[in-house]
This record gives C-alpha cells, sequence and structure tokens, in this order.
C-alpha cells in the first residue's frame, strides 16, 4: 500500500495542490485518486442534481426498488458489492487484501484479542490513521469505536489508562462511606 501522506495532487477545478486525503478515491483513474478535491466534487455533484431533479428521483426510485424491495438475491449481491466498494473507496484496499489481514492477525483484533465472529461488535472493522491514511490493521467494532472515542491518539489513550489507575489506587467506592455496600454490590 502506497504511503498517501507524501502524495500531493493538483485538483483540475480549483487548481489547488493537495494531499491525496482531500480526495476520493477512484477505481477508474490510474494513480488511484479523482481529479477533483472533495470540496470541488461535492460542489459538481450538487450542481448536477440542481439542474437534473427529474433524473436524480428516477436513479433514486431505481436503486430503493431494487435494493429494498426487491429480489432478496438481489439485495444479498448488493451489499457484498457495496462492502467491496467501500474497502477500496475509503482504505484503498481489495476484498482479498483485507481477507488477507484477517487471516494474518489470525481472524482476532489488535487490541483485545478477542476472535472476529462476524455478528454484531466481533465484525472486523479496518482501523486507520486519520491523517495519512496508512492502515493500521483490523479491531473489532467496539475497539475500533472506543480508539476513536479516545481521539485516535495516544494522549487520549494515556489520560484513559492514567484515570484508570488514578481511581483504582484511590478505591473509589461510589460515594459510600466506609462499611456501607453500594446500591447493587452485595
Amino acid at each position: 500500500m502506497e504511503n498517501v501522506a507524501a502524495l500531493a495532487i493538483k485538483c483540475k477545478k480549483c487548481g489547488e495542490l493537495k494531499p491525496a486525503s482531500e480526495f476520493y478515491r477512484s477505481r477508474t483513474i490510474k494513480r488511484g485518486f479523482d481529479t477533483y478535491c472533495k470540496v470541488c466534487r461535492q460542489g459538481i455533484c450538487k450542481a448536477w442534481e440542481k439542474a437534473n431533479p427529474e433524473k436524480v428521483t428516477a436513479m433514486r426510485r431505481r436503486g430503493y426498488l431494487k435494493r429494498e424491495k426487491g429480489n432478496p438475491v438481489i439485495r444479498r449481491r448488493m451489499k457484498k458489492y457495496l462492502r467491496n466498494y467501500n474497502l477500496f473507496r475509503k482504505y484503498g484496499i481489495t476484498k482479498e487484501e483485507f481477507d488477507r489481514l484477517v487471516f494474518l492477525q489470525a481472524n482476532r483484533c489488535a487490541l483485545c484479542d478477542n476472535e472476529f465472529t462476524g455478528v454484531g461488535y466481533m465484525k472486523p472493522a479496518v482501523d486507520h490513521d486519520h491523517e495519512t491514511g496508512a492502515i493500521r490493521g483490523l479491531l473489532c467494532k467496539r475497539c475500533n469505536l472506543a480508539l476513536g472515542q479516545l481521539g485516535d491518539t495516544l494522549a487520549g489513550v494515556m489520560r484513559a489508562v492514567e484515570y484508570l489507575n488514578k481511581t483504582r489506587v484511590k478505591g473509589m467506592n461510589n460515594g459510600t462511606h466506609e462499611g456501607e455496600s453500594a446500591p447493587g454490590n452485595l
């Protein structure tokens, strides 16, 4: 996987030289990124939608009928297609590369070491550096969300560790006096 942080691209519309993280990924363009930055691309799409409301309505209706009310086989295929598409669009990896990461991590979360079951919070989620776009590994959804809530920084994780150590050492007893037990604690 290439180093996205070192890549700078010139937007075709605004002409600014921006980091690759400011561009959507593209399978059809050789370098792997859109020719317009995200801001310009969004403006182009909104302008097209405003100029073609009947086409937008028809496209949404067709998509709705296919995915929501259609054949369950089509829904399963669409779900699989979208998963593969999003892996490439968001992280620049194919389904095969994703499966290889799962294999290399022995089908386990890199943080909590629980096995991926594919159900609920135990589905593998791609953990990546938001600044560089580099993939760090696969986490279960719970660990990925927790890391995100801590700001995806070492400083945030260290503050959480300090907090846990401080409250463990203090022996806080849920606001009860010595000798009393907290509600629910027997």
